[in-house]
């Protein structure tokens, strides 16, 4: 946050006076060369000093940015020490501050911002994470980022659509415009410079530049301008992306205005500037061209271009670069092969291969990994072709070793500064093998292969794991880029790559990497990946029409949510909103085993124990851990009502409100229900959680009051929905019965409180159904759901056996009349 503070003070303070003083230091250097100010024209003076200010600005901002960061720790250097050794001799004991200075403007604070002995909360610690996520575009605030190569279409389909652009309000001079746009263009330039810009920042870049000309008072003038600024950042950039970029955006102008499209050709035609392409760059080009010419297939203009550049005669192209990467290719993938200590080898060939140049220019050596990639494959289909299965990996697995070798090779081990070396690396050609693969799955369709890009995701697994130990602290930020390549890979995009793409996330050099890392830092992103296999699976799901893929994909989705109930069962209940919220409500069984999860340090109480009161259990007093962001599915609007309804000072409309957003909202997936389901499970979990975190700082007991608004605010909600409704809100309080925590007795005794003040048969009906339904599928059950569902037919309060609707069908009296013989 100070850096990204400290970076804008010095950008603001600093650009005027720079400007200024570059003029004057110009001017002077200029007059000691003996060019006066009659030569020099105070245009052409501004014109320079404008084209080089964004730079200064960006080296002063960083200088800013990395003195204010020493100048903090250094600030707080003793009170880092006096937390670490509180820590370290007194683990899991809240800290105080006994040299701090008391004060009394913390006690008139609300609750909502007092700091609790325990520490910052989640909803004050996400004001610095959101502080934080403004910069991280910038490269010096997330050093640990990587350049992705891309493709063009990429970007392509997925700028920001005209219709959401068009919405913004204009308002915007020319100079203004133009200033954001500079401000843009200085961004992009240090992703170029320190890290390189991912898929993701370039379409922000594309989008925000479209949203400034669309805001100006004149958009043709200021996409005009924009076009004449991107024709010259088009020479003036020495990367290759850059250039990509630009003639990205320049495509982009052109398609929104003609004018800019007639101009822009002119200028990239008569530039005085050094061509961006040179002849030697086209030679597949002539090749092509050549080959029709000597079928007498030629164009006027083919004739008259081949006498411009002064081709005679069509001859054969010597080997191209291209043949020449794919010979040193198949070099290495003899020498792996037959030299019994392939890593020695490794060191003779990649000096040789280094000579040539070929790994020290970006754009080479991404070619060459490409050549690598696409022969390998080539390579493998051919031996398949043969069925020669003995050899058909063995290219695939060269390239393999040969990545992890120049991982290993690449930057000082013993440096930490080598761990964003490697893991640019890595990043760089896991982005080159996913674009070869989108372009087969692609081209082939129904008759793509993944098997040759599943056996290098998997070798790259085992041949990183057979250097972990010379890797040290290094081999857990390199499996950040695969799990980033996967989630690109979900089924989703790539539905030909999805068995691969499931045994890959559950594979055991991967998957429990990920899960054991230090501190939990691989936990988002495995959660990211189960995210996005649920999120395929969903349609399948509710529609219940598995075939024999999805239905695989389904018993692969049940098998990893087995292992992490077995092996890992804090990861589930932590994340068991978020991926609950995911899978359709019809999938008990899944949701079954999400919910059984529980803490190992927890002991599960015999839920058929007549004398169990849930209130007495000490675990039924603690506030259980959540990771799921559940108030993201929340409009603020709607957000706001529950608020003031759970501090009392809520509309009598409020419940209107909340069931008319409910039935408004939209689900992620095209369903046939009326109500949104992510935004009815946010609105249940976020008033449960509210109400028990009111009850704890009030009484000091989260236990459950029938007079609370969240109480209040739910029972009237469950009274005035209709019965589709009222099933969907049921079902979103029974997402919150598992392990003895504060949130389960709740939400229990919630569900209690419901069945017996709505005397209508209906609503009771669609309780026990609910209810039921979460024990007539196979184990594991929840826990809270049991103890629920036996204190709902035990106690005599409420009455369950005279109901009316127990004796409507002989099935259910059957299954309800063996469920209470075994009570």
């Amino acid at each position: 946050m100070v850096q990204n503070l400290a970076g804008n003070l010095a950008l603001v303070t600093c650009k005027e006076p720079l400007r200024t003083n570059m003029a004057a230091h110009l001017r002077s250097f200029l007059a000691e060369q003996g060019f006066g100010a009659d030569l020099i024209p105070d245009q052409a003076i501004h014109l320079i000093v404008a084209d080089n200010i964004d730079v200064s600005c960006a080296a002063i901002e960083k200088a800013a940015m990395d003195r204010a960061v020493a100048e903090v720790d250094e600030a707080f250097a003793n009170a880092y020490a006096t937390r670490r050794h509180h820590r370290e001799t007194r683990p899991g004991q809240p800290f105080w501050d006994t040299t701090s200075s008391p004060s009394h403007f913390s006690t008139s604070l609300p609750d909502l911002l007092r700091i609790k002995p325990s520490g910052l909360q989640t909803q004050q610690t996400r004001v610095y994470d959101e502080f934080g996520r403004e910069s991280s575009r910038r490269p010096i605030s997330r050093p640990g980022s990587a350049a992705v190569p891309f493709s063009r279409q990429e970007f392509v389909t997925q700028s920001p659509a005209p219709d959401a652009i068009q919405e913004m309000v204009p308002g915007l001079t020319q100079p203004q415009c133009m200033e954001r746009f500079n401000q843009l263009v200085i961004d992009l330039e240090i992703l170029l410079t320190h890290t390189g810009p991912t898929p993701n920042d370039v379409r922000e870049f594309l989008r925000q530049t479209l949203q400034t000309i669309n805001r100006s008072i004149d958009p043709e003038e200021t996409a005009l301008a924009f076009s004449q600024k991107t024709v010259q950042l088009l020479f003036k950039t020495n990367h290759q992306i850059g250039r990509e970029v630009y003639v990205l955006l320049l495509q982009k102008l052109c398609e929104a205005s003609p004018k800019v499209g007639k101009e822009a050709i002119e200028w990239l035609l008569y530039a005085e500037d050094e061509p961006l392409f040179h002849r030697n760059q086209f030679a597949n080009t002539l090749e092509a061209l050549g080959r029709a010419a000597a079928a007498n297939h030629a164009t006027r203009d083919i004739l008259r271009l081949f006498e411009e550049l002064g081709i005679r005669r069509v001859a054969e192209t010597p080997e191209s670069v291209h043949d020449q990467l794919m010979t040193h290719f198949i070099d290495w993938v003899r020498i792996h092969q037959r030299a019994p200590n392939s890593e020695k080898a490794f060191v003779a060939w990649v000096t040789q291969v280094t000579a040539q140049g070929i790994l020290k220019g970006e754009d080479l050596s991404s070619l060459f990994y490409r050549v690598c990639v696409e022969t390998s494959v080539r390579l493998y289909n051919m031996a398949l072709a043969k069925d020669d299965l003995a050899n058909a990996f063995q290219p695939i697995d060269a390239l393999s070793r040969l990545i992890v070798l120049m991982i290993k090779y690449n930057g000082d081990a013993s440096s930490s500064n080598s761990i964003p070396t490697k893991k640019h690396y890595l990043t760089k050609i896991l982005s080159i093998v996913v674009l070869v693969l989108a372009r087969a799955h692609e081209d082939e369709t129904a008759e793509f292969q993944q098997k040759p890009f599943f056996r290098l995701f998997s070798s790259l697994l085992a041949d990183l794991h057979s250097i972990e130990a010379n890797l040290h602290s290094a081999y857990f930020p390199l499996l950040i880029p695969l799990c980033d390549t996967f989630n690109t890979l979900q089924p989703t995009f790539f539905p030909g790559f999805a068995f691969s793409w499931i045994t890959l996330i559950s594979h055991r050099l991967f998957l429990p990497k990920l899960l054991l890392s230090e501190n939990r830092e691989g936990w988002t992103s495995f959660h990211r990946l189960l995210i996005s296999l649920f999120k395929f699976l969903a349609p399948f799901l509710r529609s219940a029409n598995l075939h024999n893929a999805p239905r695989a994909l389904y018993r692969g989705g049940m098998s990893i949510l087995l292992v992490l109930l077995h092996d890992f069962p804090e990861f589930l209940s932590e994340y068991y909103f978020s991926l609950c919220d995911v899978i359709p409500p019809r999938c008990i069984q899944l949701r079954n085993v999400i919910l059984s999860a529980h803490p190992v340090a927890v002991k599960l109480p015999d839920p058929y124990l007549r004398d169990l009161q849930l209130e007495n259990l000490p675990d039924m007093r603690l506030i259980p851990p959540i990771l799921s962001d559940f108030t993201a599915a929340l409009p603020p609007d709607l957000r706001n009502v529950l608020d003031q309804h759970l501090l009392g000072r809520g509309a009598p409309s409020a419940v209107s409100l909340i069931k008319q957003g409910l039935t408004s909202a939209r689900n992620e997936i095209p369903t046939t229900e009326t109500y949104g389901l992510s935004l009815m499970n946010a609105v249940v979990m976020y008033v449960g959680v509210s109400s028990v975190a009111q009850a704890k700082a009030r009484t000091g007991s989260s236990l459950f009051v029938a007079s609370d608004p969240g109480v209040t605010l739910l029972h009237q909600l469950a009274t005035e929905l209709d019965a589709e409704g009222q099933h969907h809100l049921i079902g979103a309080i029974v997402l919150h019965l598992r392990y003895p925590n504060a949130h389960t007795h709740w939400f229990s005794s919630l569900i209690l409180f419901l069945f017996n003040e709505i005397k209508t048969g209906q609503f009771q009906e669609i309780t026990t159904k609910v209810l039921l339904e979460r024990f007539i599928v196979h184990r594991p059950h929840p826990w809270g759901a049991m103890v629920t569902f036996i204190e709902l037919l035990r106690n005599p309060r409420y009455d369950f056996w005279s109901k009316d609707f127990i004796r409507v069908a002989p099935e259910i009296t059957a299954i309800l009349d063996n469920v209470s013989q075994s009570l």
